[in-house]
C-alpha cells in the first residue's frame, strides 16, 4: 500500500503567492501638492491602468504645505511604465511631479 507523503503541492503555493509583476508595477510619485488625497492620486493616475493601491506619506517635516510622496501599485508593469512616461516632469498645481519605478 502507498501512504500519503504529505509532500508540498507546488501548484497550491504558486496560487497563493502574489503575482511577481505586482512588485515590479510599483511607482514612487514625489512632488505631489500637499492638498492631494489618496483618492486624488488614484484619479490622477488611473488613466494609465488599474491601480491596486495608493499610500501617501509626508516628509519628515510634515508641515501642511510640504509636498507629499505616494507609492502607487499598478496591476501591470506596462501601466506603471506608461504613467512614468506620461507624468514624470509634469507640473501639477505648481509642483513638479517625479515618478520612478520601485
Amino acid at each position: 500500500t502507498r501512504r500519503a507523503s504529505g509532500a508540498h503541492c507546488p501548484t497550491a503555493a504558486a496560487a497563493a503567492a502574489p503575482p511577481a509583476s505586482e512588485a515590479a508595477a510599483a511607482v514612487r510619485v514625489s512632488g505631489l501638492p500637499s492638498e492631494l488625497s489618496e483618492g486624488d492620486v488614484r484619479e490622477l493616475l488611473s488613466a494609465y491602468g488599474r491601480i491596486l493601491s495608493v499610500s501617501l506619506e509626508r516628509g519628515a517635516y510634515s508641515a501642511q504645505r510640504a509636498p507629499k510622496v505616494a507609492r502607487v501599485a499598478f496591476d501591470a508593469d506596462g501601466s506603471a511604465e506608461l504613467a512614468i512616461k506620461k507624468m514624470d516632469g509634469t507640473t501639477l498645481r505648481g509642483s513638479v511631479l517625479q515618478l520612478v519605478k520601485m
